[in-house]
């Protein structure tokens, strides 16, 4: 299926239209040359009182390296036991993570396959080991814990980050995020047109600073707002 996608970063910026395949590839091979977890998802602009949320906080690497460069306030969202237990072996100890064992989405319980960092509701096939998880909608945990603002929110959540998006972009606390960054993913049916949608509708609030397509992607919150 071919596809017209706009890949920026730093001083490039492109429209490009070919097959989505190619089009990850592309991204991924660019990202992975430019040292792009290093460079983009571990370097903002944060200090020891910026609130941090982390969707699908996986066993902690990023929330790690976040941590021991900035301290900030911490929020983890895991709803897999075991990488839960992961997390409160390296964070219990510390007063300024919070770690919530559950995902945020579309609320209620759902069977997700158990594949790592792969681990999703959207492809829990029979000869894959599934657990139940909890969903909860955005601004119940908005509301649940008190948030007036979050300087970063980190989305990787396996096919789920289109709900969740589109819940957020109906919440009045869309414009208390000030940096959004999120990795979209193609194991959900209409993936390129749900990206597109969504990265429409961000732009009235958030402006595309960075744009791996399907790899990572961030989001700044417009000056004015």
């Amino acid at each position: 299926m071919g596809a017209i996608c706009t890949i920026k970063f730093e001083d490039f910026e492109a429209d490009i239209n070919l097959d989505i395949k190619t089009i990850f590839e592309i991204s991924a091979s660019e990202w992975f040359r430019r040292g792009g977890d290093a460079k983009f998802l571990e370097t903002h602009n944060l200090n020891q009182e910026s609130v941090v949320v982390d969707v699908g906080g996986f066993t902690g690497s990023w929330a790690e390296k976040t941590i021991a460069k900035y301290d900030p306030k911490f929020f983890i969202l895991e709803p897999v036991k075991s990488f839960q237990n992961v997390l409160d072996a390296k964070f219990s100890n510390n007063p300024k993570v919070k770690i919530l064992k559950h995902g945020l989405g579309t609320p209620g319980n759902f069977q997700i396959s158990l594949s790592g960092d792969a681990s999703s509701i959207f492809n829990a096939a029979n000869e894959v080991a599934t657990e139940t998880i909890s969903i909860l909608s955005f601004d119940d945990f908005i509301s649940n814990n008190k948030i007036k603002e979050i300087d970063l929110l980190q989305v990787n959540i396996e096919g789920a980050e289109y709900d969740l998006l589109d819940q957020m972009l109906f919440s009045s606390f869309l414009t208390n995020i000030k940096k959004i960054q999120v990795q979209f993913h193609l194991n959900v049916e209409n993936a390129v047109e749900k990206r597109n949608s969504i990265r429409a509708r961000l732009s009235n609030t958030h402006r595309n600073t960075l744009n791996f397509p399907f790899v990572w992607e961030t989001w700044e919150l417009h000056k004015n707002l």
